[in-house]
C-alpha cells in the first residue's frame, strides 16, 4: 500500500484565493441503497397495492440519545381520520448504514413484548423486511384497516345524523 495522497479531483492547482484540496474523490457507490430508500419503495408499494386504502409512511428522526437515525415505518389508514399503526423501527449510526437494528412492538411472539433482528447488511435487511411484511400480524393489520376504511364516512363528518347520544 503506497503512502502516496490521494491525487485531486482534477482542480486547477491552488492558489491564494483557492486553497488545495485535500479530499479523495467522493462519490456514493452506485448500486448502494440507503435503509430510508429501501424503506419509502415498500411504502409506496404498499400503497399502490391497496389503491391507498392502506398507505404506509416513513417516519425519520433521531434517537432520544441522539446518537443514531431512527426510521418509524408506520401503517396509515386515511379514511380512519389518519389511524396510524407504527409496525417497526429501525436504528443506525448517521455514518454508517449498517448495521442496523430493527425493533417491532406488533411483530411479537407470545409472551414477549418487542422483537428485534439485526442486519449486518442490505441483502438482510431485506430479508428481516420479507418476514415482516409477511407475517400474519402485518397482514391481519391491513386486512382489518382496509375492511374498516371501506366503510368509515369519506368526508370527515360522523355517519349520517351524527353522533348517537348515550342513554343514562
Amino acid at each position: 500500500m503506497s503512502n502516496q495522497a490521494p491525487k485531486s479531483q482534477n482542480l486547477p492547482p491552488p492558489s491564494p484565493s483557492r486553497p488545495e484540496n485535500l479530499w479523495p474523490k467522493l462519490a456514493v457507490p452506485p448500486k448502494m441503497r440507503t435503509p430510508a430508500v429501501i424503506l419509502k419503495e415498500q411504502a409506496g408499494l404498499l400503497g399502490q397495492m391497496t389503491h391507498n386504502i392502506v398507505r404506509a409512511e416513513v417516519k425519520t428522526f433521531k434517537s432520544e440519545t441522539g446518537d443514531m437515525l431512527v426510521y418509524a415505518f408506520a401503517l396509515v389508514a386515511p379514511a380512519l381520520d389518519n389511524y396510524t399503526v407504527y409496525l417497526f423501527q429501525v436504528y443506525h449510526k448517521p455514518t454508517e448504514l449498517y448495521p442496523l437494528k430493527i425493533y417491532s412492538d406488533v411483530i411479537v411472539s407470545a409472551g414477549e413484548t418487542r422483537r428485534s433482528w439485526s442486519a449486518p447488511n442490505e441483502q438482510e435487511f431485506k430479508r428481516i423486511l420479507k418476514i415482516i411484511f409477511a407475517h400474519p400480524k402485518t397482514s391481519t393489520a391491513i386486512r382489518s384497516l382496509m375492511a374498516q376504511s371501506q366503510g368509515a364516512p369519506t368526508s370527515g363528518e360522523p355517519p349520517s345524523g351524527g353522533p348517537v347520544p348515550i342513554q343514562d
